[in-house]
């Protein structure tokens, strides 16, 4: 039986991530050196092996898949695997008061409240079916490997989909700058 892989990594560092300023799907800063290096690392990991590349489009997810594009790949962009909108929070530094809505948010995500949102933001239940829908046409591919760039919250979602569990439980899946999970299909399943 045939085994494909699907990667899903999460972009390397950002200088607003160094400075623990809120980003989302409204901010779109590029890497910094760090992030660079990150990007350059955890694609020397999969050198040669991808067949198909999958980005959300966003500055971040674009830079670190820059190696694998630089060797011959094809970036397809699929704008669905975007960060999360953490609407007025985006471009903010963490500050107390915004770090208690946010503790307050996942609060209730976590108790299955998945329409909760920061005002102006996206809830999980709208990130959760656009992951889906991501998913669907990802999980379709023929490729061999497939590598797929997206984002922090986006990627704790997305992976408690592919694993079956209720994403208000998305936090159970932690994630770094240029990490990574790999998905597994073996025979079509």
């Amino acid at each position: 039986m045939a085994t494909q892989r699907i990667i899903l990594a999460r972009h390397g560092e950002t200088e607003l991530n160094r400075l623990h300023i809120v980003q989302g799907s409204g901010v779109n800063p590029g890497l910094n050196e760090e992030g660079r290096e990150q990007a350059r690392e955890l694609c020397a990991v999969f050198a040669g092996q991808v067949d198909r590349l999958v980005t959300s489009g966003m500055l971040r997810a674009e830079e670190t898949v820059a190696p694998l594009v630089a060797e011959g790949t094809v970036a397809e962009t699929d704008e669905r695997l975007r960060e999360v909108c953490w609407g007025v929070h985006e471009g903010k530094v963490g500050t107390p008061a915004l770090r208690d809505e946010y503790k307050q948010l996942m609060s209730d995500w976590e108790a299955g409240r998945l329409d909760a949102r920061i005002p102006g933001g996206e809830s999980a239940a709208e990130l959760a079916d656009r992951l889906r829908a991501a998913w669907r046409d990802l999980a379709e591919t023929t490729a061999a490997t497939t590598f797929v760039c997206l984002h922090g919250r986006a990627l704790r979602c997305l992976v408690a989909i592919v694993d079956g569990v209720d994403v208000r439980h998305m936090n159970r899946y932690p994630h770094s700058n240029a990490g990574y999970y790999l998905v597994e299909k073996i025979g079509g399943t």
